[in-house]
């Protein structure tokens, strides 16, 4: 047990409290806004009905929203940030043990902020979706996982990080401007990141949640063979 406890402690330190502390930032940040909208209303008359239904609206958004953007940002700068990635090559134990055991503890992390938000909203009365524990947690689970792999592969792929959280966001952008598109093709609909928060009465949205779990699957299949590689290791960002 001490050597466990003793392990996550040296990973926390290589992951950083500043890489750490992105997801809760960019939460803290999103009902920052939120409040500030409400505030923004109610000071030029708008009735609490309405204000509280967009409150609704917008709350429902934050875990499915800002915990797959920050965590698959924190997971591509991870995957290049091991200050002594060269002597971990050297050593009998694969590096790619420790890089996945690296995104296990950010997954983790990821998982105890996504319960306590979407627990805290439902506290407060905001939390107006069909589901219950545990099966509402896919509704931020699935595509975090998603973008997580994604960030992880694209990092060992490019070996840029900012190349890499660039095409993420690109990513999530496109996902939230082009829903609706998306949502008309099976091709797409399934593999959509934000149906809980855009149609959370879908009669697909459980497919679609496996379906994002599976893309997770695929792509951490991807990033487990791309760490066998030493060159996507060792190369330098440009």
């Amino acid at each position: 047990m001490a050597t466990i406890f003793t392990r996550l402690r040296y990973e926390l330190r290589i992951i950083g409290w500043l890489n750490l502390l992105v997801p809760v930032f960019a939460v803290v940040g999103f009902v920052a806004l939120v409040v500030l909208v409400a505030w923004d209303d109610l000071h030029n008359g708008v009735a609490n009905a309405s204000v509280n239904a967009d409150n609704i609206r917008y709350l429902r958004r934050l875990p499915e929203y800002m915990l797959p953007l920050a965590g698959s940002i924190v997971a591509s700068a991870l995957t290049l940030a091991d200050p002594v990635c060269e002597l971990h090559l050297t050593l009998p134990r694969a590096y790619r043990a420790t890089a996945v055991r690296r995104m296990g503890v950010l997954t983790l992390w990821l998982a105890v902020l996504g319960v306590a938000i979407v627990e805290v909203i439902r506290l407060f009365g905001f939390w107006h979706l069909p589901w219950v524990f545990p099966q509402d947690q896919l509704t931020w689970a699935a595509p975090t996982l998603a973008l997580v792999a994604l960030g992880a592969s694209l990092a060992l792929l490019l070996r840029n990080r900012a190349a890499s959280s660039a095409i993420l966001g690109v990513v999530w952008i496109g996902e939230i401007l082009f829903g609706g598109f998306l949502q008309q093709y099976d091709a797409t609909k399934y593999t959509y990141l934000f149906l809980s928060s855009e149609v959370p009465s879908a009669g697909y949205w459980l497919g679609n949640r496996l379906a994002l779990m599976g893309v997770a699957v695929v792509l951490l299949a991807m990033m487990w063979a791309l760490l066998g590689r030493n060159e996507a290791l060792l190369g330098n960002e440009s």
